[in-house]
């Protein structure tokens, strides 16, 4: 029913509003939105990932490269990886800063896999709606221009503490 009427030509990331959207799906591209945020690239060979315009250097909350561009905007990570498969630390060093070439050369390279995609927020890097969930509190919290109380801001974050950890069968 989405697709019919807000994405017929396009698939859903590339989807758009429309003139009139629901509130359903204002919130689904809410989340598509929030989604592809916190999404980061994990490096295998570098081909896939662009450094200045994708996210992967393992910043908080912001994946992407804050240096000022020395290389083509559209340049991918394999120019900072050796033939021999490893970081090329010189060049890495003359490009970024020493925090972001730090950053950079603390992730390890997997080079006979391609790059992927993965969750941040999670040990294991993969989605769960509870890492989901509370992303989207903390991007909300942010976000929000709205002041709320402390003491209801506090019993609410208790509450859903308490029923992200009941069991159920």
């Amino acid at each position: 029913m989405f697709k019919a009427r807000y994405f017929q030509e396009y698939d859903f990331l590339h989807a758009h509003g429309g003139s009139t959207p629901s509130f359903t799906w204002k919130s689904i591209l809410w989340g598509r939105e929030l989604f592809s945020r916190s999404l980061q690239w994990r490096i295998g060979d570098g081909r896939l990932v662009k450094i200045y315009i994708d996210q992967w250097v393992p910043h908080h909350l912001t994946f992407n490269v804050q240096s000022s561009p020395c290389l083509l905007v559209d340049s991918r990570a394999s120019a900072l990886i050796t033939a021999s498969g490893h970081w090329n630390v010189f060049e890495i060093y003359s490009l970024f800063t020493f925090l972001e070439a730090e950053l950079i050369l603390s992730i390890p390279l997997s080079c006979d896999t391609g790059d992927c995609r993965i969750w941040h927020f999670t040990r294991n890097s993969r989605y769960t709606v509870k890492s989901g969930y509370w992303y989207a509190l903390e991007f909300q919290a942010q976000m929000a221009s709205l002041s709320v109380s402390e003491s209801s801001s506090s019993s609410s974050q208790q509450l859903w503490k308490h029923l992200w950890k009941l069991k159920f069968l």
